[in-house]
């Protein structure tokens, strides 16, 4: 069992699997997001975390590190594998091939080809954007909430204000689910990261994330008591983050790389769970 959860840690398949899954929430909002987009961001998000992973391979390699040491045994088949799902979001971004999806996907193209790559800088702590000081927390969690909100709203629907709080909100979660990974870091991190729970330490750092992550469950609340928003998605962001405040709350920095890959990643797939339950057992 132990090894298999691995396997879908080390290989990307939950991360990717915990986006598609805020993707399918955000079609609950939007009740227009296809299925293709959905398979695409799976797709995509296995094949461009797997590039990130293979680019900062050679120069990046820690035994400690045990994904990355972990794709290095495994470095031709990682490249296949990775090939593989890229092939497969192609086919998918082609099934819904449009010039407005084209123009809204160029930013996040570019941010995950640019994102591992190192370049020569006069500081040292900027050597790439992964390693800009205080910058990852911010492109990790906007990105996802772009990817999985704010995308499919402007390629599929038309812009309304009530998605600006949504974006923000749904950054707001994405940050609390990134935090215990660099609460986990903070033996491997270098001093120039200047994550977050390097500037204010652990307790603080939970607490932030706590506090992120309630803020995304009222605001669901909200919705649904002041913009006709939907009562079972309501319910399984209050289940679910609920538990995900008692796993984030137990959190430290001897943690295991399964407590924070696979336990806090599935957050927003256990919320999917529950709302397509509800979804059945209310139909």
């Amino acid at each position: 069992m132990n090894k298999l959860l691995k396997l879908a840690v080390y290989s990307n398949f939950w991360v990717a699997l915990a986006i598609s899954c805020f993707t399918y929430l955000s079609h609950q909002e939007l009740n227009e997001i296809p299925l293709p987009y959905i398979l695409f961001v799976f797709c995509s998000t296995i094949g461009a975390y797997n590039y990130m992973r293979i680019v900062q391979m050679p120069k990046d390699l820690n035994e400690e590190l045990k994904q990355k040491l972990w794709m290095s045994k495994r470095f031709l088949q990682a490249i296949i594998f990775t090939a593989l799902f890229l092939v497969a979001a192609l086919f998918f971004y082609i099934e819904i091939l449009s010039a407005k999806l084209v123009w809204y996907t160029a930013p996040a193209f570019l941010l995950a080809f640019l994102y591992p790559i190192g370049f020569n800088h006069p500081f040292k702590s900027f050597s790439s954007l992964r390693n800009a000081p205080g910058l990852k927390l911010f492109l990790i969690s906007a990105s996802w909430a772009y990817i999985s909100f704010l995308m499919p709203l402007l390629v599929f629907q038309e812009f309304n204000p009530i998605a600006i709080g949504e974006f923000v909100f749904r950054s707001a979660i994405v940050a609390a689910l990134v935090i215990p990974f660099d609460i986990r870091d903070i033996p491997l991190d270098g001093e120039e990261m200047q994550t977050l729970p390097q500037k204010i330490g652990e307790k603080y750092s939970i607490w932030v994330a706590c506090i992120l992550m309630s803020s995304y469950v009222l605001w669901k609340i909200t919705q649904y008591f002041f913009f006709n928003g939907s009562l079972q998605l309501a319910i399984s962001w209050i289940i679910a983050g609920a538990f995900g405040i008692w796993l984030i709350s137990r959190m430290n920095s001897r943690r295991s790389e399964l407590y924070c890959g696979f336990w806090v990643e599935s957050i927003p797939i256990f919320s999917a769970i529950i709302l397509f339950v509800l979804s059945f057992l209310l139909a």
